[in-house]
């Protein structure tokens, strides 16, 4: 389901209704993804990544974005 917006709310103003009022969404954005498009132009927001000490990787919510304009950086 695709939503548009009707208010003008930031990145981060959403993402803390979805938490704040437990509103379900696609378990994607818990897997590093920000924003989802098609198979072929959607990959994991490398802005989300988190090396740890031991050199693996992990990725953080969405709700982790310091920045707005990062949102897209995982579409081609």
């Amino acid at each position: 389901m695709r939503v548009n917006p009707m208010l003008d709310w930031s990145y981060k103003n959403v993402w803390r209704t979805i938490r704040e009022f437990n509103i379900p969404y696609c378990t994607l954005y818990d897997q590093g993804y920000s924003s989802l498009g098609s198979v072929h132009n959607t990959t994991r927001n490398p802005a989300l990544v988190q090396v740890r000490t031991d050199g693996t990787e992990i990725y953080l919510p969405p709700d982790s974005l310091h920045d707005d304009l990062c949102e897209r950086k995982g579409r081609h």
